[in-house]
């Protein structure tokens, strides 16, 4: 690559001078700079250099092969850059592979090298590297290494015939990459290389190449829209320009004089592509040299690109059928530069002589429909929203036109879902529905093209699930969102996501109704569902699948669902007809007393001899359950069972109980008054004793 020169002459009346130099003692110092500290990334350095300069042997040689380039891994360190250039001679490998600014590629702008530095960038990673070079008569290997002086020397360590031109001519560079920095080399180079053609280049590695948009000879607008922050790219100036194979950030912090330009500068998609020589880099060849040679050309890319842009967008869209469509595919075209570049670009461009563009006003309130994102289910789900009056032009956005006279709004939901799917679900799109009857109060004024009449769209039939049932026979089941019920302390963490229905072992589902995240009609059972599953184990159903089913899909629901509260009353009913005399005692256990008519010492007063005294103190007793005949384990199940069945208001416990302990209350008083504490604990069949003479003497 030609550098820059400057012929101006001045005069001057000194009458002596002296020619700038390096002392030979200073040699060792001046070249460990430029080895050492010249770059600021040595291993990209490395990887910089030796590719391009492959990539200039090529050209030089008039071929338009890919050079070969190996990355290391742990069985084989060596990193090697192969060329199929006409080789080197020996004068050339000792001058341009020791002598720092010796540089054949000054003359001409097809070469990225001109410095006379890079060939030597392997000194700034390690002491050493090797260079194969093959003429079409000799093959020639060469070692280069920093010696004691630290000056640096090469040496011939091998030398062969090249017999019948048997290997074809070049240069191959080899490095001996460190283990630890090989995963850190082969990122770097995968990164660098990504800027290359495919057929530049043979690599053993995959290499992301750029996802580009459009591209043209002059620049490049990568197709990122997974990035949609364009406020960002605008205030943090990244976009490239590529000159000879290599990548340079543009610093917009750098006088810029066209604001036309500074856009399409500061914006991340965006690549320039300069010619060799039109742009001034560092010594380095790691950023630009912000010359007023290179601001002017920057400035002058970026416009030239600008200019382009108009032409292509206008050249685009002239075949689109009307305005409205042309208008939405400009935001195509543009999308990837962010909604700056894109008003500016489509301000200047035509379609038919008008104006694009850039927004659809209603007038009156109109429906959307889109995918919302569910975060119960962590899915997205079918929504629709009111109110919207005018929105900007987007290719996202889709105008349907609804006959709200001959269409029923449910069919017209339907036929809507037609056009998602056929979409692909996309969770982009929205559909603005337009009422047939305000379609002249559109602003622009619509053509047929526009929108889709839903009038000509087929309503999608809704799916049904095949359900296997208990007796080997089939069913088709309503389609429904179902969800599966699970513990958890966030409420919205127990609504699973949507899933197939899952029948019980007799057949039925059992579901509850959903309002949010609660149980329709009561609020926060759901905070006791380990209660609910104990409840339902217990009564002989341990694998049950509780559904959650949205409250405006439950007029859906067959004789195949039933509610849980209804199922559970069911078995419930079922074990009271097996265990009538547990079922009789658990009425008055679940019972609640009045808080001023409890007994503060039930296990005392369990002791005494009265039958009526000791059967309540055996219901207030939490400890003691011999009075249902089963033991202390199976009560505290049934016990818990019966109050899951008491709070969801399936059964009740036995009001005549609260009347009795009111009744011994009043003809007992001292009955109330009786603690118990640790130290009566020895002493139960004593106080016993005491309170039956009471008890007889208060009857008597």
């Amino acid at each position: 690559m030609k550098l820059s020169t400057d012929n101006n002459r001045y005069t001057t009346t000194i009458t002596s001078s002296a020619d700038f130099g390096i002392q030979n003692e200073d040699l060792s110092h001046i070249m460990g700079i430029l080895r050492s500290q010249i770059y600021s990334d040595k291993l990209l350095a490395v990887i910089r250099e030796y590719s391009t300069n492959a990539r200039d042997a090529n050209i030089q040689a008039g071929n338009n092969k890919a050079i070969d380039v190996k990355l290391p891994s742990f069985t084989n360190q060596e990193l090697s850059f192969r060329d199929y250039g006409a080789g080197l001679t020996d004068d050339e490998v000792c001058n341009l592979y020791v002598k720092y600014g010796a540089s054949t590629k000054r003359d001409s702008n097809d070469y990225t090298g001109c410095l006379g530095i890079g060939c030597k960038a392997a000194f700034a990673y390690g002491d050493q590297f090797t260079i194969k070079s093959i003429t079409e008569t000799r093959i020639t290997t060469w070692l280069a290494r920093i010696d004691e002086s630290k000056k640096g020397t090469i040496s011939l360590i091998s030398e062969n015939e090249n017999k019948y031109r048997g290997v074809e001519t070049g240069v191959e560079v080899s490095i001996h990459i460190k283990k630890q920095d090989i995963d850190d080399c082969i990122s770097k180079a995968c990164n660098f290389f990504k800027y290359w053609n495919p057929e530049e280049l043979r690599i053993n590695a995959t290499i992301k190449h750029l996802d580009i948009h459009t591209e043209t000879d002059q620049w490049i607008i990568l197709n990122e829209k997974g990035n949609n922050n364009y406020g960002y790219n605008r205030q943090h100036g990244v976009a490239k320009v590529l000159m000879g194979g290599i990548a340079y950030p543009i610093d917009t912090k750098q006088s810029l004089d066209a604001q036309e330009s500074s856009y399409l500068l500061n914006c991340k998609n965006v690549i320039l592509k300069a010619p060799l020589g039109s742009l001034e880099i560092a010594a380095n060849r790691e950023s630009l040299e912000y010359t007023d040679k290179t601001k002017a050309s920057l400035n002058v890319l970026a416009l030239n690109m600008r200019k382009d842009l108009v032409q292509l967008l206008s050249e685009n869209i002239k075949a689109q059928p009307t305005r409205l469509k042309a208008s939405i595919e400009s935001k195509l075209f543009t999308e990837p530069l962010g909604s700056n570049i894109s008003a500016q670009i489509t301000k200047d461009a035509e379609w038919r002589g008008m104006p694009l563009l850039t927004e659809i006003q209603f007038e009156h309130e109109t429906t959307c429909y889109y995918r919302k994102k569910s975060w119960a289910a962590q899915d997205y789900k079918n929504h629709k929203e009111n109110g919207a009056i005018r929105i900007n032009l987007s290719a996202n956005n889709y105008l349907v036109v609804w006959d709200s006279d001959n269409i029923a709004q449910s069919n017209a939901t339907r036929r809507i879902r037609t056009l998602q799917k056929a979409g692909g679900w996309d969770k982009n799109a929205k559909y603005y529905v337009i009422r047939k009857e305000n379609l002249h109060l559109v602003k622009p004024e619509l053509t047929p093209a526009d929108y889709t009449d839903l009038t000509n769209i087929t309503p999608l039939k809704a799916e049904r699930t095949i359900i296997d049932k208990s007796d080997g026979t089939t069913t088709k089941a309503v389609k429904i969102s179902v969800c599966q019920i699970k513990e958890s302390n966030l409420k919205s963490g127990r609504l699973s996501e949507e899933a197939e229905p899952i029948a019980n072992k007799d057949g039925l589902f059992i579901y509850v109704p959903l309002d949010r995240f609660d149980w329709q009609g009561k609020v926060d059972a759901l905070d006791n569902l380990h209660e609910i599953k104990h409840a339902l184990q217990y009564l002989g159903e341990s694998d049950t699948i509780i559904h959650g089913v949205k409250k405006h899909y439950l007029k859906k629901l067959d004789n195949n669902w039933i509610q849980l509260d209804t199922h559970l009353k069911n078995l419930w009913s079922a074990w009271q007809k097996q265990n009538k005399y547990e079922a009789k005692a658990l009425q008055d256990v679940i019972t609640e007393t009045d808080q001023c008519e409890q007994w503060h010492a039930p296990e005392v007063l369990y002791n005494v001899k009265d039958k009526e005294i000791r059967y309540i103190a055996s219901i207030m007793n939490m400890k003691n359950h011999s009075h249902i005949g089963v033991n202390g384990e199976q009560a505290r199940h049934m016990r818990r069972t019966a109050s899951t069945m008491r709070w969801l208001g399936i059964f009740t416990g036995n009001t005549d109980f609260n009347k009795r302990l009111k009744h011994i209350n009043q003809k007992y008083p001292l009955l109330q008054h009786m603690q118990s504490t640790w130290q009566t604990q020895n002493y139960h069949t004593l106080i016993a004793r005491e309170l039956n003479k009471y008890i007889k003497y208060i009857n008597s």
